[in-house]
Protein backbone atom coordinates (compact mmCIF):
# COMPACT_ATOMS: atom_id res chain seq x y z
CA UNK A 1 0.00 0.00 0.00
CA UNK A 2 2.69 2.20 0.76
CA UNK A 3 4.32 1.59 -2.48
CA UNK A 4 0.92 2.07 -4.14
CA UNK A 5 0.92 5.61 -2.54
CA UNK A 6 4.42 6.70 -3.21
CA UNK A 7 3.44 6.36 -6.98
CA UNK A 8 0.81 8.56 -6.84
CA UNK A 9 2.36 11.05 -5.36
CA UNK A 10 5.28 10.91 -7.68
CA UNK A 11 2.55 11.20 -10.86
CA UNK A 12 0.92 14.18 -8.46
CA UNK A 13 4.93 15.37 -9.07
CA UNK A 14 5.07 14.98 -12.44
CA UNK A 15 1.28 16.26 -13.86
CA UNK A 16 2.22 19.22 -11.48
CA UNK A 17 5.44 20.04 -13.20
CA UNK A 18 4.12 19.51 -16.68
CA UNK A 19 1.22 21.93 -15.88
CA UNK A 20 4.18 24.65 -15.04
CA UNK A 21 6.00 23.89 -18.32
CA UNK A 22 2.96 24.09 -20.24
CA UNK A 23 2.40 27.73 -18.14
CA UNK A 24 6.11 28.55 -19.24
CA UNK A 25 5.44 27.78 -22.77
CA UNK A 26 2.50 29.55 -23.20
CA UNK A 27 4.01 32.72 -21.41
CA UNK A 28 6.99 31.79 -23.74
CA UNK A 29 4.78 32.27 -27.18
CA UNK A 30 3.29 35.09 -26.24
CA UNK A 31 6.45 36.94 -25.57
CA UNK A 32 7.82 35.96 -29.01
CA UNK A 33 5.07 37.87 -30.81
CA UNK A 34 7.41 41.28 -29.44
CA UNK A 35 10.41 39.80 -29.09
CA UNK A 36 11.06 36.33 -31.13
CA UNK A 37 14.08 35.38 -29.50
CA UNK A 38 13.39 35.36 -26.24
CA UNK A 39 12.30 32.29 -23.70
CA UNK A 40 10.90 32.68 -20.45
CA UNK A 41 12.14 30.35 -18.16
CA UNK A 42 11.13 28.88 -14.64
CA UNK A 43 14.04 27.60 -12.45
CA UNK A 44 13.86 25.91 -9.01
CA UNK A 45 14.29 28.21 -5.76
CA UNK A 46 18.11 27.26 -5.97
CA UNK A 47 18.63 28.70 -9.26
CA UNK A 48 16.73 32.01 -8.16
CA UNK A 49 18.82 32.06 -4.71
CA UNK A 50 22.08 31.05 -6.91
CA UNK A 51 21.40 34.05 -9.73
CA UNK A 52 20.83 36.96 -6.83
CA UNK A 53 23.54 35.68 -4.85
CA UNK A 54 25.79 36.05 -7.76
CA UNK A 55 24.27 39.71 -9.42
CA UNK A 56 24.92 40.77 -5.92
CA UNK A 57 28.50 39.95 -5.84
CA UNK A 58 28.93 42.14 -8.74
CA UNK A 59 26.80 44.81 -8.65
CA UNK A 60 25.99 45.15 -5.32
CA UNK A 61 22.61 45.21 -5.63
CA UNK A 62 19.77 43.04 -5.43
CA UNK A 63 18.79 40.99 -7.99
CA UNK A 64 15.19 40.36 -6.85
CA UNK A 65 13.20 44.26 -5.28
CA UNK A 66 10.08 43.92 -4.63
CA UNK A 67 9.58 40.58 -6.64
CA UNK A 68 8.52 37.01 -5.73
CA UNK A 69 9.64 33.89 -8.55
CA UNK A 70 7.34 30.98 -9.29
CA UNK A 71 9.75 28.35 -8.59
CA UNK A 72 9.72 24.56 -9.71
CA UNK A 73 9.91 23.40 -6.88
CA UNK A 74 7.16 22.31 -5.14
CA UNK A 75 6.41 21.97 -1.28
CA UNK A 76 3.50 19.67 -1.16
CA UNK A 77 0.31 18.27 -3.88
CA UNK A 78 -1.00 22.07 -3.63
CA UNK A 79 1.87 24.43 -2.77
CA UNK A 80 4.18 26.06 -4.75
CA UNK A 81 7.43 27.65 -4.43
CA UNK A 82 7.95 31.50 -4.32
CA UNK A 83 11.25 33.15 -4.56
CA UNK A 84 12.38 36.61 -4.09
CA UNK A 85 12.27 39.29 -1.40
CA UNK A 86 9.11 42.29 -0.62
CA UNK A 87 12.25 44.98 -0.37
CA UNK A 88 15.87 45.07 -1.72
CA UNK A 89 16.94 45.60 1.85
CA UNK A 90 15.52 42.24 3.25
CA UNK A 91 17.31 38.69 3.25
CA UNK A 92 16.27 36.36 -0.14
CA UNK A 93 13.29 34.16 0.94
CA UNK A 94 11.67 31.38 -0.29
CA UNK A 95 8.26 30.39 0.35
CA UNK A 96 5.04 28.52 -0.66
CA UNK A 97 1.93 29.57 -1.40
CA UNK A 98 -1.30 27.43 -2.90
CA UNK A 99 -1.38 27.05 -6.31
CA UNK A 100 -5.41 27.25 -6.51
CA UNK A 101 -5.35 30.68 -4.75
CA UNK A 102 -2.12 32.59 -6.67
CA UNK A 103 -0.53 35.10 -5.05
CA UNK A 104 -0.51 39.12 -5.14
CA UNK A 105 3.55 38.73 -4.62
CA UNK A 106 4.99 36.88 -7.17
CA UNK A 107 5.55 38.93 -10.02
CA UNK A 108 5.76 42.88 -9.81
CA UNK A 109 4.14 44.22 -6.75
Amino acid sequence: MKEVLRKHRNLEKIEILLVQLQMIEGYSQRLQVEFPDARVVMLPSTGYAQGDRVYKVATDKALFRNYFARALDNLSRVHAAVAGRDDPSELFLVDGWHVAHGSAFVGNK
